[in-house]
């Protein structure tokens, strides 16, 4: 994410240099970053001069190299730069209004950063006073003294026209006019303290209209000046309150806004409520850093949501889309060339994710790259628990899916670490001694057939030491049979996947309970031919004798 690296916060602002006023004067401001902290290191400022207007014509721009000091303050002075357009000898102090454009870039940075522009107040117009040689002269009945202007005439007997109240006829001298004041009467203000109220209760007061129909303080305004302005220096300039239903404040507005809320260093709005709403708007959209939103709430800027004890967002119905205008979930994030979500606890889940209903709790799905990546410092990568929250009628575990098939990798309820393929168990572990065990029911089997002339194969079959090509030559050596050599004695031992051969090993064990049992065949065979010899002999040995006789 791109982050604003620092900001510029005026010390002590603009001064004329010399009283000579040159065309030079002075600018010092302290350097901070993001977070607060000063910044001492190097930077380049850029300096414009921009006529009649924030967005005016650049009349002058010149660079500067500075270094802050601890404190992150700078000063340079200005026109003493390394100029890069204008000059500053023609800038016409008295025919423009003048802003200046602030521009900064830390090493590193391609180019420079704007951060801010402010209009040149009375300070550097001096530069015009000095140079124009301006000297003020005060005429007849004129008295100047600094920056104050005043009459010296205080004689009351020769003023051109005298305003005179005779009873209730109010008249201007030398044929001013008069008018005739109403008599009697009485007026319903009354004044007690720094106070006034009228009397009844049911008056009302308008200005700029002859009725106030609808309130007990009425302003109307004409053209683009404020109707009713309210200013202080550190209290409440408007204080609105109802103690019923109604609206402590309310504005309206046909075409335009119907309220502007501005602040230069403090908050330009606040809004709290114990226990009802403290900011409803029935319709329309609400921007905040956008005077256009294009939806409901429309942020133009970072947002920050947070509660210390409880949710810090709930949501109703609807989809939010994160890097998306058109999220399609719930929750759509959209993260670009970024990864699109992180998640971080210290003493927490730093992800939980909990399903009600027959779907999974988590999808993860990948274009190109694996769909979930897990890795951990010192602990396990993946950890599963089943049955942790209330009474799992199924034994699962892991499930692995293609195409309508599928795996599952589970601990069942006598603890053995079982493998089922299509929810047909194929093998289990046994917990207590790991030793590993197949499906081998004969009600499982199809197609049975004895398997018979196997001793003869296995005499054909060769034993290797090896190391695999991928292996380091200094691994632990290898043990086994080449596929190649077994594919013709027992070709159905060999099975063929990706382009390569391969073997299982178990099977050899049940050829060799085979090849025992064809190998006792023989040994029965050869003990009976044996003792058929051993009678033979016996016989042979009684003729020997008999005949010696």
């Amino acid at each position: 994410m791109k982050k604003i690296l620092f900001f510029l916060a005026f010390y002590t602002g603009l001064q004329v240099l010399t009283a000579q006023a040159p065309n030079l004067f002075k600018y010092q401001a302290v350097a901070r970053d993001v977070n607060g902290s000063v910044i001492t290191g190097a930077i380049d400022v850029r300096l414009s001069l921009l006529s009649d207007g924030a967005d005016g014509n650049v009349v002058y721009t010149e660079s500067h190299a500075v270094q802050p000091n601890s404190q992150g303050v700078f000063d340079l002075t200005i026109g003493k730069g390394s100029i890069i357009s204008g000059d500053m000898q023609s800038v016409q102090w008295s025919d423009h209004e003048y802003w200046i454009m602030v521009e900064l870039k830390t090493p590193g940075s391609s180019d420079f950063m704007e951060m801010g522009k402010s209009q040149l107040m009375s300070v550097p117009y001096a530069l015009y006073a000095a140079d124009a040689g301006i000297e003020l002269h005060a005429g007849p009945g004129i008295d100047i003294q600094d920056k104050t202007i005043s009459a010296l005439d205080e004689s009351p007997d020769n003023e051109i026209q005298t305003l005179s109240l005779d009873g209730n006829e109010l008249s201007l001298s030398h044929n001013g006019g008069k008018i005739i004041l109403p008599e009697g009467g009485s007026d319903s203000w009354s004044a007690s303290g720094n106070t006034i109220f009228n009397s009844p209760n049911a008056y009302r007061v308008a200005i700029g209209s002859t009725q106030a129909t609808d309130a007990k303080l009425f302003v109307e305004g004409s053209g683009t000046a404020f109707a009713g302005k309210f200013s202080t220096t550190d209290g409440t300039a408007l204080l609105g309150t109802t103690s019923g239903t109604g609206h402590g404040v309310f504005g309206g507005s046909t075409d335009g806004i119907g309220g502007v809320f501005t602040s230069v260093n403090g908050t330009a709005g606040f809004f709290s409520s114990g226990t009802g709403k403290a900011l409803v708007t029935s319709q329309g959209n609400v921007g905040i850093g956008t005077i256009d939103p294009e939806q409901q709430l429309h942020v133009d800027g970072t947002t920050l949501l947070e509660n210390a004890s409880g949710p810090a967002l709930l949501i109703g119905d609807g989809n939010i889309g994160i890097g998306t205008t058109n999220p399609t979930y719930r929750l759509t994030l959209i993260g670009g060339d970024k990864d699109g979500i992180f998640c971080s606890s210290e003493t927490g889940h730093a992800f939980s994710a909990v399903s009600e209903s027959i779907f999974a709790a988590g999808y993860f799905y990948s274009t190109y790259s694996p769909g979930a990546f897990f890795g951990s410092a010192d602990d396990y990568c993946i950890s599963m628990h089943q049955g942790t929250s209330g009474s799992p009628s199924n034994q699962q575990g892991i499930l692995l899916k293609e195409a309508g098939r599928n795996w599952k990798m589970y601990v069942d309820v006598n603890s053995d670490y079982a493998f089922a393929y299509n929810n047909n168990l194929r093998a289990w572990i046994y917990d207590s001694d790991g030793s590993y065990h197949n499906s081998s029911d004969r009600s499982l089997k199809k197609n049975i057939a004895p398997k018979t002339n196997v001793l003869q194969g296995l005499l054909k079959l060769q034993a290797y030491t090896y190391h695999m090509k991928t292996a380091e030559d200094d691994s632990p050596t290898s043990l086994g049979f080449m596929a190649d050599e077994v594919e013709a004695s027992f070709p159905e031992l060999v099975v063929e996947k990706e382009g390569t051969k391969s073997l299982c090993y178990d099977h050899f064990a049940v050829l060799s309970v085979e090849a025992i049992k064809e190998q006792q065949a023989q040994i029965e065979d050869l003990k009976s031919e044996v003792a058929e010899l051993k009678s033979m002999l016996e016989e042979m040995k009684s003729m020997l004798l008999s005949s010696k006789d």
